[in-house]
Parts: structure tokens; sequence; C-alpha cells
């Protein structure tokens, strides 16, 4: 795919969420933020609502971040992380 939008094939990207782009942040930052723009191309990841079309996109790569560290193990699923004794 991405030889196909640096070939100039593709003028828009769509995936259901970031995390099907890619799980490196640095990469998909990389992409989403200076390759895409540069190549006039559009990125949209629906169920994160982000759409490179407008101009609110400032928290996505914090985003990313936050479920790049969940992919690498760095969150939990069940809730166990809040688990707070009052001792």
């Amino acid at each position: 795919m991405i030889g196909d939008i640096e070939a100039g094939l593709v003028n828009m990207v769509i995936v259901k969420d970031m995390s099907r782009f890619g799980r490196n942040y640095l990469e998909v930052g990389l992409y989403t933020e200076i390759r895409f723009p540069e190549m006039g191309v559009r990125y949209i990841a629906i169920n994160d609502g982000e759409d490179t079309a407008r101009e609110d996109n400032e928290f996505t790569p914090l985003r990313n971040w936050f479920k790049n560290k969940r992919c690498l193990g760095g969150g939990t699923t069940n809730g166990d992380s809040m688990n707070i004794s009052n001792g």
C-alpha cells in the first residue's frame, strides 16, 4: 500500500482505527503527520475520529502513543491497573 501511495496511485487511506495502519506509533505518526500531508493523501481512522481533512487533530499523536503502550503490554483491559487499597 505504501508503494502505491508513494507512486501517486492512492489519495486517501481509510482504516477502522489507527492500530490497523501500524503498531509502531513513531512510524504511524511519520506517515499521518508528515508523509501523507506532503503527498496530498487524506487519512481517516473511523473509530478514532481522525480525519486529516479537519484541522482539529492535535491530540492524534498522543492518542496513538497511548494505544501503542497498551498494545505492548503497558496497560490492561480488565481494570486491574486501578486496584488501589485503602490501607
